[in-house]
């Protein structure tokens, strides 16, 4: 038995250690990090954001006069490209195209697996994309702006709090998930108690959540294997129940808005696309309304706001009282 252990044991030590040489063995300058985990290392132990590794990784100052290095996605191998004549070289000459994606989930993630930057699903991909593509831009996007004026309009009237002190991250983030809900689907998160608590375990950050987005990114394998899902295993089950419910309700009501769900029925109807893969699609405003509403940034636009307006009124003063 304890032959069996360490055999074992000695082929995962080499298995580990041969990925961890293969930028040496092909003499490529590389980025060290933490074996398995790679480059997000500290993402997962909650030490720094991905956008904050991601910097760390490009801006090493061992590498910076590299046109090219290697490091670990986990326990991957991949190259960072930073000379722009080479980048050039790779998407017009060497490929004019990548269709796979290396990020993704498998087919037991119904929402992670259709998503559509990372679908394996070439056909759908190629048939969903062009028609959704349009709506994300400034004149398509501009009904959000009733949706988030509606939503800031119930948040003020009922807070009333005349505290000094005030919980920031408590006060906006019913706010935010509200307003993801009303531009995604339609709904009130802030009456609806189960869309809310729904949202909120896709976003609240723990180890295992971070474990799952993690795989997400660089390991497939690791999340057929222990069945990670890319919003969570509540998550996935209450949205798999809630979209279509959506639908079906926008198709019995007659309701139009103009919106994201109603350009997802007019491509099932005339597309002949699966439901399954439009509902992840809906998925990107929750999860893209989520990186840019986090209620910390809100704050810090408003708080640079503030500062600005403030340095304006200071230069305003000293103008009029003393150089004048």
């Amino acid at each position: 038995m304890w032959q069996l252990f360490i055999l074992v044991l000695f082929l995962v030590i080499y298995s580990i250690k041969n990925r961890q040489n293969y930028f040496e063995r092909h003499k490529i300058p590389y980025f060290k990090s933490l074996p398995l985990f790679g480059v997000f290392s500290k993402v997962i132990f909650k030490q720094k954001s991905v956008y904050e590794s991601i910097s760390e990784l490009y801006n090493a100052p061992e590498l910076k006069d590299e046109p090219f290095f290697g490091f670990y996605l986990f326990h991957q191998p991949a190259l960072l490209v930073k000379d722009l004549k080479l980048i050039k070289r790779i998407l017009t000459t060497d490929f004019n195209k990548f269709p796979t994606r290396f990020s993704g989930s498998d087919v037991h993630d119904p929402l992670g697996s259709n998503f559509i930057f990372f679908t394996k699903d070439l056909e759908r991909r190629k048939i969903v994309r062009p028609q959704i593509s349009p709506f994300f831009t400034g004149s398509k996007l501009k009904f959000i702006f009733d949706h988030i004026q509606s939503e800031m309009s119930k948040f003020l009237q009922n807070e009333k709090s005349s505290r000094l002190e005030l919980d920031l991250l408590a006060t906006l983030e019913p706010v935010m998930l509200a307003i993801i809900a009303s531009v995604a689907l339609g709904e009130d998160a802030q009456k609806n108690e189960d869309l809310h608590r729904a949202m909120k375990s896709i976003f609240k950050p723990s180890f295992y959540r971070n474990l799952e987005f993690g795989s997400f990114m660089g390991m497939r394998k690791v999340m057929k294997f222990f069945g990670f899902k890319l919003f969570g295993e509540f998550g996935t089950k209450y949205f798999m129940k809630l979209i279509p419910e959506v639908f079906e309700g926008r198709k019995t009501s007659g309701l139009t808005r103009n919106d994201f769900i109603d350009m997802l029925m007019k491509i099932k109807e005339e597309k002949k696309v699966e439901e399954e893969f439009l509902d992840a699609q809906i998925m990107m405003f929750i999860g893209g309304g989520k990186s840019r509403g986090d209620p910390l940034k809100i704050f810090k636009k408003l708080y640079w706001k503030f500062l600005n307006e403030l340095a304006n009124f200071l230069r305003f003063t000293v103008y009029q009282n003393i150089l004048i």
